[in-house]
């Protein structure tokens, strides 16, 4: 690579690093969220909309949150609202059993929702837990470092300005 190549690398580098710290003033968020294990995405939800508003400024009326009854009705919900929102959450956690139904849903919802990103061209970060146990459910839903929650959340903004500014 020339010199003016890596510079120019560098200046979209610096323009992601930017995006992550992005304004959600003004931005329309609609979360689509599990019903089943209820008490861990209700710790997901909630640490995804303290991210939206109180990190990122998205105004509380700009949120609206849909529950569906499992992760496997996820896409289907998010193709039905997604014109009518800047960026999109899905929410869910699906801990493996002693069957194949764990896999049959999270590949069924993870498929579903890329079809439903790349159809509508509107993001949708991926907030779907797919756990072992309960405790890498726990783990995984509550406050902290790793709480995907906070980091969909995140994501939302963040795809959510970079597609804003490559149209």
């Amino acid at each position: 690579m020339t010199e003016a190549t890596w510079l120019e690398r560098l200046q979209q580098l610096k323009a992601v690093h930017q995006a992550d710290h992005c304004s959600g003033k003004g931005v329309k968020v609609g979360i689509v969220a599990s019903q089943y294990n209820d008490v861990l995405v209700d710790d997901l939800l909630e640490q995804a909309l303290h991210t939206l508003i109180e990190e990122h400024q998205v105004a509380a009326q700009d949120i609206q949150v849909y529950r569906v009854p499992g992760a496997f009705e996820i896409p289907l919900m998010a193709q039905s609202i997604a014109a009518r929102f800047d960026t999109l959450i899905a929410l869910a956690c699906v801990i493996r059993g002693r069957t194949v139904h764990f896999d049959h849903v999270v590949a069924a919802c993870r498929h579903g929702i890329m079809e439903v990103m790349l159809k509508t061209k509107k993001p949708i970060a991926y907030g779907v837990l797919a756990v072992e146990n309960q405790l890498q459910a726990e783990q995984r839903s509550q406050a902290g470092d790793m709480s995907r929650g906070a980091e969909a959340a995140r994501a939302a903004l963040v795809m959510h300005e970079l597609m804003k500014s490559h149209d």
